[in-house]
């Protein structure tokens, strides 16, 4: 199903929560509809862009063009053998539901990644990152549709060049060449935690400690942090850390 508007305020749309209009904003429900979407007459004519949950974009003025949003929602198990699990999520699942479903199937890998905003499709191409885990190291496969070439593509996580809280999809020319669709992960059945980081090493002593302790105390530590940009708006945590050649850290170490 697709559910075009016009002249829409993009003020809910976004985690600042700024006014500022957009001349189309349509909705699409699968690959299909996204296609059908791009082919249109009306959408060849103005620039456009996808967005997720608006936690990662400040609109400072109206938008001469289309927002399009994903609604490709549904999580699947698409292979379960032994330890590992792939999973395939749709690109409008909110990652933090993603999370949330992980640690209620008993499956490790991202329950550090919880309480972070934004959707399935925003973790494969921002590379999101927390306490020693990115989601690179879980990331298997990225599908998503070329603009330019007109079709369906799949990625595995090497082609997707990721870096820190970067990838190849955040450099393509023209910009938003490839619209991610779905999102292929590897999660374990196997017990084992990440709690070296900071906070969480305090964790190390609980002899009982599971998915759910682990989500629950990020959830704490984070809300603690940020605000709750349903009452404040804002960006969440947006900085990065500086990234410096080794000549240079080596002289800032001595």
């Amino acid at each position: 199903m697709i559910d075009v508007q016009y002249n829409v305020d993009l003020a809910r749309h976004t985690t600042f929560g700024i006014s500022a209009k957009c001349d189309i904003f349509a909705e699409y429900d699968t690959v299909d509809d996204l296609v059908q979407l791009l082919c249109s007459p009306e959408l060849q004519k103005v620039p456009i862009i996808n967005i997720g949950e608006g936690s990662n974009i400040l609109f400072v003025s109206d938008f001469n063009g289309a927002v399009l949003h994903s609604r490709i929602y549904g999580i699947e198990i698409i292979s379960d053998k032994g330890d590992e699990v792939l999973v395939r999520a749709g690109s409008g699942v909110c990652w933090d539901s993603f999370v949330g479903w992980a640690a209620e199937n008993s499956l490790y890998g991202i329950e550090n990644l919880s309480s972070i905003p934004g959707t399935v499709g925003a973790s494969a191409i921002q590379n999101i990152g927390a306490y020693g885990v990115e989601a690179k190291d879980v990331i298997f496969k990225v599908e998503a549709y070329d603009t330019v070439e007109h079709k369906n593509k799949v990625f595995s996580v090497e082609e997707c060049l990721y870096g820190y809280r970067d990838s190849m999809f955040k450099h393509t020319q023209p910009h938003e060449r490839y619209i991610v669709t779905h999102v292929q992960y590897r999660l374990s059945r196997k017990k084992q935690f990440n709690i070296s980081y900071g906070a969480l090493s305090k964790m190390a002593s609980d002899i009982d400690l599971t998915l759910h302790k682990v989500r629950d105390f990020i959830t704490q530590v984070r809300n603690k942090k940020l605000p709750d940009p349903t009452k404040n708006g804002s960006a969440g945590s947006f900085f990065k850390n500086p990234v410096v050649p080794t000549a240079i850290f080596n002289k800032l170490a001595d």
